[in-house]
């Protein structure tokens, strides 16, 4: 077979066919093994003189450029020479002392494998990525841009999702897809279309999959193309009125997703206020108060948003940052008292919830946490007695089998200490009025 030119400059002779039809995309890590030789045949270099394969990662500019085009265009298993002029090798300059300058190198290539871009925050492989087409810029849209895309979605090689749409960057479940479309498109650039794969638990569908025909946690495939976005301001980039007007935005967004039950969706805009506001130092006391306010808004609602999510240490967390702003703030105390009840923390939230009493001596809700803390605390301590008499028992005299009116007796009197009253039950009541106010998202 004779040498076919893959473009100016470029010509590629295949010796040995690949596998199938799919080639490396831009951003793959390529592992090759490669003899090097002058038109003269003198080798200057050979990876098989080495242990290991060479492995590079494509389009990115680490080896030649004949390269970077030559090996885009092999298959998997497949072995070529490649021909490469001095533009798209090393130039006038050479690479001395085994390359003079001007020389045309030939290349014997194998391709042995390569994997996809891993482009997931923990490069694990959750989120890969196949780039068909690089994009304009280096640029990337940040979270809340909006973006123009098309998005082709894939399942066991049937589409399932095929749409061009607009979308706020961090409501992708508001369009029908998972979290891993949302995490790739801030990775990539405008005009970039690129096949996105996730797999796992954490950024495909999950437990909900669109169509009844997936399985749990079922690995999808994406297709994207980001025609354009418009991206926000990064918040060094902002006053602290646009801060502060953002976070307004955001608050407001939040609260509309608590109310709809949409929790992961709603968390995300209040850590956005704490991103635009957390560092914001102005000396003007009209937008400390104004900023300070927004602050313990957002904290607070992450608490109530994390409890909704089971979610208690980090809403104790949250309740810890809004008491700092302001250590009486009553909804703080209130839900950090609940986080820790839930938690089994009754001696500390009982205290808490005292607290609420002593700000607020009319807060029926307070005292009904009040009464629940004092029974789970009785409940637990005669647990322990039980427990402790036990093994006080078991150790100190043989077992002696009851008799079967006996067994009775002592089952009875057991259901009647265990047999939890009225305020032991997590509902144990309609929620009075204050309760349903401490229980709101903070406007």
């Amino acid at each position: 077979m004779d040498f076919v030119e893959i473009r100016e400059g470029l010509y590629k002779k295949i010796v040995n066919e690949g596998e199938g039809t799919s080639t490396p995309a831009i951003g793959s890590t390529v592992y090759v093994h490669y003899v090097g030789r002058l038109e003269d045949g003198t080798i200057f270099d050979s990876s098989l003189d080495r242990p290991e394969a060479f492995q590079f990662t494509l389009g990115r500019e680490q080896v030649i450029k004949g390269w970077d085009i030559g090996v885009a265009t092999m298959k998997k298993g497949e072995t070529c020479e490649l021909k490469i002029s001095p533009d798209l090798a090393y130039g006038v300059s050479g690479s001395p002392p085994k390359i003079p300058g001007g020389a045309t190198l030939l290349f014997e290539v194998e391709l042995l494998h390569w994997a996809s871009e891993d482009i997931s925050p923990d490069r694990d492989g959750s989120i890969t990525r196949d780039t068909i087409v690089k994009g304009e810029d280096l640029a990337n849209p940040n979270d809340t841009s909006e973006v123009d895309v098309h998005i082709v979605g894939e399942h066991d090689g049937s589409v399932f999702y095929d749409r061009e749409l607009r979308y706020i960057l961090g409501e992708c479940s508001e369009v029908g897809l998972p979290e891993g479309v949302d995490r790739a498109i801030r990775r990539m650039c405008r005009g970039e279309k690129s096949v996105i794969h996730l797999k796992g638990t954490r950024f495909t569908y999950g437990a909900e999959p669109p169509s009844e025909n997936f399985a749990t946690n079922a690995p999808l495939s994406f297709t994207i193309f980001l025609r354009d976005y418009v991206k926000v301001p990064a918040t060094w980039e902002m006053t602290s009125e646009q801060k502060l007007e953002a976070s307004q935005e955001a608050k407001a967004r939040g609260n509309d997703f608590l109310h709809e039950r949409k929790y992961k969706l709603a968390l995300n805009k209040y850590k956005r206020i704490e991103d635009l506001l957390e560092y914001e130092r102005s000396s003007d006391p009209v937008v400390k108060a104004r900023r300070d306010a927004l602050l313990v808004a957002a904290y607070l609602n992450l608490a109530l948003t994390y409890s909704k999510l089971n979610e208690e240490l980090e809403a104790i967390s949250a309740c810890n940052k809004a008491l700092e702003l302001d250590p009486n703030n009553v909804k703080g105390l209130y839900r950090k008292g609940c986080a820790k009840l839930s938690f089994g923390d009754f001696e500390e939230a009982l205290e808490i919830f005292k607290a609420v009493k002593r700000l607020e001596p009319q807060n029926t809700a307070a005292q009904q946490k009040i009464l629940v803390c004092k029974q789970r605390i009785r409940e637990h301590e005669s647990s322990e007695r039980r427990r402790f008499r036990s093994l006080f028992a078991s150790t100190a005299q043989p077992e002696v089998q009851p008799t079967e009116d006996q067994s009775l007796e002592v089952g009875a009197q057991s259901e009647a200490v265990t047999q939890p009253g009225p305020l032991s039950q997590p509902d144990f009541a309609a929620q009075p009025d204050s309760a349903a106010q401490l229980e709101a998202a903070d406007a």
